[in-house]
C-alpha cells in the first residue's frame, strides 16, 4: 500500500485480505469492519494473535493514524483482538506528539533505535549479514573494511549547551547505506583499486551525503 495515500478504508481491506482472504468484502465501511471484527475474534477463538503492522509510519497521513485507536480498542472480553506496531523515522515521533493524537501516543509505547559506538560497527554488521541468512558472516568485510565503512559513517555531538566531552555514534540507516556499496563496490571493482576513495566517491563528499549527515546530527540520538 501506499503509506502516503493510506485511509482507514484501505486499512480495513489490507487486514481483511490477510486475516480472512476467503471472505466476500461487504460494499459499506461500516459492514467491512463488522467482518474485520468477526474475523479477528475468530482468530483469538483459535489461539491465533493478529498483529498490523506498518512501516514507513512517518508518511501515514494523520487521520489515519488517529484510527489506530478504535482499532486498538477492539477487545473481546479482557483479550485484545488486534496488536498494532508502528514503525517510522525520527518525525514519527513529531507527529505523535501533535495536538489531536493525545490518544493515540497514550496507548504507544515508544521505542527508539538508538545508534551505537563505533566500536559495534563490526558486531552489527555480522548480525545483519546473519539474519540475512549468509553462512559466514564474518569473513564478508575485512577489518580495513569495517574501519572505512566506521569512518564513513562516524557522526560526532555535543549533547547539551555546555558539554564536558563528544559523544560519538554511528547511525544503522547510514551503516546500512555504506555497507551495501561497498559489497556493490567489491563486485564491480577490479581488486587492484583504490576502493576505499571510491566509497567515499560512490556516496559523494557532495551534497547529498553531506545533508544526510547534517540531518542525522541535527536530530540527536541518545546513546
Amino acid at each position: 500500500l501506499e503509506k502516503e495515500r493510506l485511509s482507514a478504508t484501505s486499512l480495513i481491506d489490507a487486514m481483511m485480505r490477510d486475516f480472512d482472504p476467503g471472505a466476500r468484502r461487504k460494499s459499506r465501511l461500516e459492514d467491512r469492519t463488522d467482518q474485520l471484527i468477526k474475523s479477528l475474534q475468530a482468530h483469538v477463538a483459535a489461539k491465533r494473535r493478529c498483529v498490523l503492522v506498518i512501516d514507513e509510519a512517518h508518511t501515514v497521513p494523520l487521520v489515519t493514524l488517529r484510527t489506530l485507536k478504535r482499532l486498538w480498542d477492539l477487545t473481546e472480553g479482557f483479550k485484545q483482538l488486534l496488536g498494532i506496531l508502528i514503525i517510522g523515522q525520527e518525525p514519527l515521533i513529531g507527529t505523535l506528539r501533535t495536538v489531536g493524537m493525545e490518544e493515540v501516543l497514550e496507548r504507544c509505547p515508544v521505542i527508539r533505535l538508538k545508534g551505537f559506538r563505533p566500536a559495534d560497527v563490526a558486531g552489527y554488521l555480522v548480525h545483519r549479514l546473519r539474519m540475512a541468512g549468509h553462512p559466514k558472516p564474518e569473513s564478508v568485510f575485512e577489518e580495513s573494511a569495517v574501519k572505512a565503512i566506521t569512518d564513513e559513517t562516524h557522526l560526532v555531538r555535543r549533547p547539551g549547551e555546555k558539554p564536558s566531552k563528544e559523544l560519538t555514534f554511528n547511525k544503522p540507516l547510514l551503516v546500512n547505506c555504506v555497507a551495501r556499496t561497498a559489497m556493490e563496490l567489491a563486485f564491480e571493482m577490479p581488486g587492484d583499486q583504490d576502493w576505499e576513495t571510491a566509497l567515499w566517491e560512490r556516496h559523494g563528499v557532495g551534497a547529498e551525503w553531506e545533508r544526510l549527515g547534517r540531518a542525522f546530527y541535527n536530530l540527536g540520538v541518545d546513546v
